[in-house]
């Protein structure tokens, strides 16, 4: 374990002993070792589990993070968080503290993301869950500059039936019939285990102290709490949590997760009885619990009598992924995406697009820039519709789609005045809303990119205390379609972070949440970055346009043609748009985002915190 080891530690939990002097002690003869008895819900005690936090990492609970530079929406739109050393940024403002409480302990950028994501899991578990949710994930190595790409997006349920969810009498909005396999935890733990250096259980025990004793309910917990009032009351394990007292909680009212908490100590104790074998058959052992153990086996008893599809077979069986990350350029920078089965390669699709087109000179809310830019967003989605799905069952023309002579036939088909409508073909045929992103890098150089997500709804999978996901939704029912419900596939799934480099003088980590407005946020992001002469906190405030001329992610996959302008874009502009063709809205999921640029050759650092949001940028 990297770390100050020898500090005193705050113990939760309790840890009964029986002392003797040393006198009795030599006169007991000790019997052999027995077998632990194996780890079950209805017999595992939690007071029997002591989860120990160092003193360095307390203080996550604090309102603001002395010695270091801390930017949130109340801070402005325009000034980043700046400084030399490490930055996190996050949608949580705690678990953002926990993040960058992990790196001044010692811990490198994979571990302060490993436990920024657990306590995201208990802080915002709606969003995004370590144990019921998927992950793509980037990571750079500090020593040497390479990148790779974890893929945590889980498969579906053997016992998925098309037949059912054609049915629309078969539908609801939320239930345990949308959950796949839980990837989240396996992608974690092959990361830890391959980048981190502290103990799983240090890196828990934030998230179990935020669980066991409580968070205060913000506003945007409070707000979708409200929205799924209905659907969260029908559910007891979710109501005991959500609805105290059978009332949504008001802002500031403390939120206990204490059957999440019992299923966090239960891994740290299947951790620790393994840890005497060494650090990766204790990283296996808290695999092993999950999947193979009482939690999965918890999950898929819910599923089953919930009208799920998921089985023991489907959590034996399954397996994160480490993935050659997509890489393409856009002048001179570098890029780097997840490949498909996410939908990363939305983001080189368009740039490449863009790159034709000379919008250096340009203005970034100028009607020509934004149409230009929404018809290549748009292009590269109906690409993503029409070709990507699980790379093992679907072959995907990767090298075609992202050449550079691809892209300059895909701009052919853009007409400077006018805007392309679904349905349209995708480029080789062509004869012409829910997530958590949050970023890290270390004084090393060590970067984490992170989306991570379980749609956006409120249940509990029975005893485990685990928000599970709805990533079923994002299927489609239809044979020829690359994302057809088969069981055992991995969906098409929405997250995916970027990282992008000017080698040897910049760095870029960011991500913006939101199904398919993620690649399109992003995209704007990195040209105000790269073409526009934006800060960190720039670029992630600056109004933003999402486009929805293509089948929607997720059910009832809805198109709507429409060019969604967020506030902040003049009248005016929209007036030009609309002379184009686009049929202007101000409605859409605009997205969530948070960036981390670090000037390699001035060793600085600047993060941005989207204001739209409880997002927090920490820097020192």
């Amino acid at each position: 374990m990297v770390g100050k080891a020898a500090l005193p530690l705050i113990l939760l939990g309790l840890t009964i002993l029986n002392a003797c002097s040393d006198n009795d002690a030599a006169d007991i003869e000790t019997p052999p070792p027995s077998a632990p008895p194996p780890i079950e819900y209805d017999t595992f005690d939690p007071k029997s589990v002591t989860v120990e936090i160092p003193v360095d990492l307390l203080g996550y609970r604090n309102a603001y993070e002395e010695n270091a530079s801390e930017l949130s929406r109340q801070h402005g739109r325009e000034n980043p968080a700046e400084g030399g050393h490490m930055a996190v940024t996050a949608r949580d403002p705690v678990a953002a503290r926990v993040g960058f409480r992990v790196l001044q302990y010692g811990g490198n950028a994979a571990d302060a993301a490993f436990a920024t994501a657990a306590a995201i899991s208990v802080r915002e578990p709606w969003f995004s869950h370590i144990l019921g949710g998927g992950t793509w994930s980037l990571y750079r190595n500090g020593r040497d500059g390479s990148i790779t790409a974890v893929d945590g997006a889980g498969t579906i349920g053997s016992t998925a039936d098309p037949e059912f969810f054609k049915d629309p009498e078969n539908l609801r909005e939320h239930g345990m019939e949308w959950a796949i396999v839980p990837g989240s935890w396996d992608a974690w733990l092959i990361w830890l285990e391959r980048y981190g250096t502290m103990e799983l259980d240090i890196l828990l025990a934030p998230a179990v102290d935020l669980a066991e004793n409580g968070i205060s309910a913000g506003p945007t917990m409070v707000g979708w709490i409200t929205r799924q009032e209905e659907s969260i009351a029908t559910r007891p394990d979710t109501a005991e949590i959500f609805l105290p007292q059978g009332k949504i909680p008001a802002v500031g009212d403390t939120i206990y997760q204490h059957n999440l908490a019992k299923t966090l100590k239960m891994i740290v104790a299947a951790y620790k009885r393994a840890r005497p074998e060494g650090r990766a058959a204790a990283i296996r052992a808290a695999g092993d619990i999950f999947y193979d153990g009482p939690i999965g086996e918890a999950i898929v008893e819910h599923a089953q009598s919930n009208r799920g599809s998921l089985t023991n077979k489907d959590f034996r069986e399954y397996k994160a992924e480490f993935r050659e990350p997509l890489k393409t350029s856009f002048q001179e920078w570098q890029l780097y995406n997840p490949p498909p089965n996410s939908q990363g390669i939305v983001m080189p699709l368009a740039l490449n697009i863009i790159e034709t087109f000379n919008l250096r000179d340009k203005r970034w809310n100028e009607a020509g820039t934004v149409h230009i830019v929404a018809e290549a967003m748009k292009l590269a989605h109906i690409d993503k519709h029409h070709y990507v799905g699980d790379p093992k069952h679907v072959d995907i023309p990767i090298d075609t789609l992202l050449s550079k002579e691809y892209a300059q036939k895909q701009a052919q088909r853009i007409d400077p005045d006018k805007a392309l409508e679904w349905p349209q073909a995708g480029g080789l045929e062509a004869s012409e809303a829910f997530t958590t992103t949050f970023s890290v890098l270390d004084a090393e150089g060590n970067g984490a990119a992170i989306t991570t997500s379980i749609g956006a709804q409120f249940v509990v999978a029975g005893q485990t205390g685990i928000l599970i996901n709805q990533r079923l939704q994002n299927v489609f029912y239809e044979e020829d379609n690359p994302n057809y419900l088969v069981p055992g596939r991995r969906v098409r799934h929405t997250i995916n972070p970027y990282i992008a480099e000017l080698p040897g003088k910049q760095l870029i980590l960011g991500g913006t949440t939101g199904y398919d407005t993620q690649p399109q946020g992003q995209i704007q992001q990195f040209l105000h970055l790269a073409l526009f002469g934006a800060n960190a906190q720039e670029a992630v405030s600056r109004p933003r346009y999402i486009v929805h001329s293509f089948p929607d992610i997720t059910y009832p996959h809805e198109v709507r043609n429409e060019l969604g302008l967020e506030w902040g874009f003049s009248s005016e502009l929209m007036e030009l748009l609309e002379e184009r063709g686009h049929q202007v809205s101000r409605s859409a999921i605009f997205g969530n985002a948070n960036v981390i640029i670090a000037d390699l050759e001035a060793g600085r650092i600047q993060a941005g915190a989207d204001f739209r949001g409880e997002n927090l940028a920490i820097v020192r």
